[in-house]
């Protein structure tokens, strides 16, 4: 399944990188709905993050990921 997951608000990391509003990826995974894309799939979002954008979400992180990330399937 593909799905597009986009910012839906600024996400600071601590490093001084972030994701801002308007920043989306094209995510393909095994996971049957975009909830569970954003829970057990937040590794595949991660490399997609990194491939495109450069940012890194750590795993500590995963857990914060519904607050700032809107997953669609497209």
């Amino acid at each position: 399944m593909v799905y597009k997951v986009s910012v839906k608000r600024t996400w600071r990391f601590n490093d001084g990188s972030r994701l801002e509003p308007g920043m989306s990826v094209n995510v393909q995974s095994k996971q049957t709905s975009a909830a569970n894309l954003l829970n057990a799939g937040m590794q595949d979002v991660s490399d997609a993050f990194m491939r495109n954008y450069g940012v890194s979400i750590s795993r500590t992180q995963f857990g914060f990921a519904n607050n700032y990330l809107d997953a669609t399937k497209i």
